[in-house]
């Protein structure tokens, strides 16, 4: 069993940091009303331990009394300040008449609670410490306080299924701290009081501490924006206490040492967990680092060819003008006598069919360089674009490509996958695999392009892409994404910005191929889904 002193230690360190929390937050974000609701919540909560602690510590029964009606305020006021701060952080306008009745059972408990009797009948000592006998009113002050807890539960509950994006994940994620919370503070400070037992009154000061620490954090670092990564970190952190407890726990009556000993043992093993912990945390920190640098240095240089890219293909674009309109002139200015000689009639055809077709190349180049990179950019927005289904898109850039292809294309997907990627990137990417579909069909009799959609798991689904025409030979299937390949007389920029957009973070997706030759060809697309 834990110690009288193991118990006072918690509370007090319990109380401590939670003054701490309320005065940071009310020091670094008093201009929002929200944070100082909470940092209020925060003092309750304090004061609560406070309270608890001071019941235990005295000695008289006038004093226990005062602190025992001390910590029932402080609760009425977590309750009271948590469902406003609730209620304000849902988008809930309150004005001050409907603020004060919000608050009126906490007011007129702390009235209440001196009236002799109404809460408070006795207190006895036990072996263990002190424990109240409860009043007729104390039942009613459970009820409402359930109540109160409640609506703030399901407030949180009801605004999270009818929201979306990122305040959908903010709601559930205070939900779930809210709820951890609130089962175990009752269960020991409202359903044990109630059924006579008050020796684990301590348990829920310490187990408020992890909400109040969660909502704290992500208001100062994270603005209630990333609440998930807050509660991973304050469990990885408490865990490793809880288990040091444990062990204190286990060898209290094991080791016949000194007190202090023990807790010097016990801090000493929670440290070493702590440490291996952050440890393992830097090691995957370097390894998610050295992985983005890569990509990002694969864009420095997919940038790089493109600007290289881009400036050739203008530099050859204006002297192959000139070639162009000399070979033109010269066709119409020569004399008659001399244009017929087949010789010079035959390399003047060739001059033109070989400016022309350079010409098209280097407008075609352009022309994809310009469609596919404008919105390279768009892929650090890619967290925050509106959602829209698979569907929506596909429908897009069957628009903008199909024209009289559209009654060759089969589509089998369902209606309930949604892209993470932004649509008017992935609107590019299908308008790409259509493209290169149709020159891959240019000779087939019966063509045909089948496009099939599948949930992978949870956080990516499969995206396949095929047509019935030439295939790819085998030999070429793994230079096809390599920036500007082609086996079509096509740019070779394609497929290769496919590649780098899907595979650059935050999509972190594939792209790959299967082939037969003279049965096809099928690109496989692993993209992630967005969070719903």
């Amino acid at each position: 069993m834990l110690t009288n002193l193991s118990i006072n230690l918690l509370l007090s360190f319990s109380l401590v940091l939670d003054l701490i929390l309320a005065g940071i937050i009310a020091w670094k974000s008093a201009k929002k009303s929200i944070d100082s609701i909470f940092a209020l919540c925060a003092v309750f909560v304090s004061l609560w331990s406070f309270g608890i602690l001071m019941f235990r510590l005295v000695d008289n029964f006038t004093q226990a009394l005062f602190w025992n009606r001390e910590f029932i305020v402080a609760a009425a006021f977590i309750a009271t300040t948590f469902l406003h701060f609730t209620l304000v952080f849902t988008g809930t306008k309150l004005n001050p008449l409907k603020t004060l009745l919000l608050h009126l059972p906490a007011v007129l408990t702390s009235f209440l609670v001196f009236i002799p009797n109404a809460f408070i009948r006795d207190i006895i000592m036990r072996t263990w410490g002190k424990e109240s006998i409860l009043g007729y009113l104390y039942p009613f002050y459970g009820l409402w306080y359930v109540t109160y807890s409640g609506a703030a539960v399901g407030i949180l509950f009801v605004k999270m299924l009818k929201a979306s994006g990122i305040f959908k994940n903010q709601l559930l994620y205070m939900l779930i701290a809210t709820i951890g919370t609130y089962s175990i503070g009752m269960y020991f400070n409202l359903i044990l009081i109630l059924l006579g037992n008050y020796r684990y009154v301590w348990v829920g000061p310490y187990n408020s501490l992890f909400m109040v620490s969660i909502i704290t954090y992500a208001i100062l670092k994270h603005q209630l924006m990333d609440i998930k990564v807050v509660i991973k970190k304050t469990a990885d952190y408490t865990i490793p206490f809880l288990i040091s407890l444990i062990c204190l726990w286990i060898i209290n009556d094991l080791l016949p040492i000194p007190q202090i000993y023990k807790y010097i043992i016990i801090t000493l093993v929670g440290g070493l967990f702590i440490r291996y912990y952050n440890y393992r945390k830097h090691l995957e920190f370097q390894e998610k680092q050295a992985v983005l640098e890569e990509k990002l240095q694969r864009m420095s240089v997919l940038e790089s060819m493109r600007q290289s890219i881009s400036g050739c293909a203008h530099d050859l674009k204006n002297p192959l003008g000139q070639i162009e309109a000399f070979t033109n002139n010269l066709a119409r200015k020569l004399p008659r006598d001399v244009a017929k000689d087949e010789y010079i009639s035959f390399c003047l055809e060739i001059l033109q069919e070989a400016t022309a077709t350079l010409g098209t190349r280097i407008k075609d180049m352009l022309n994809e360089i310009k469609s596919t990179y404008a919105l390279s950019g768009t892929l650090a927005q890619s967290a925050g674009n509106e959602r829209y289904s698979l569907i929506e898109a596909e429908a897009e850039a069957a628009k903008r490509v199909l024209g009289v292809f559209s009654g060759i294309v089969n589509r089998d997907f369902p209606d309930t996958i949604y892209p993470a990627i932004p649509m008017n990137t992935l609107v590019i990417i299908l308008s790409n695999l259509y493209t290169n579909a149709f020159a891959a069909l240019s000779a087939t009799s019966a063509p045909s392009i089948t496009i099939t959609a599948r949930d992978l798991n949870e956080h990516y689904f499969l995206l396949e892409f095929a047509d019935n025409g030439k295939g790819i030979p085998q030999e070429h299937q793994n230079k096809i994404f390599d920036l500007g390949y082609s086996t079509s007389g096509s740019s070779g920029i394609g497929l290769s910005w496919i590649r780098d957009t899907v595979r650059l973070a935050p999509n972190s997706g594939d792209i790959t191929v299967k082939s037969t030759p003279d049965q096809g060809a099928t690109l496989i697309l692993k993209l992630r889904k967005k969070p719903s």
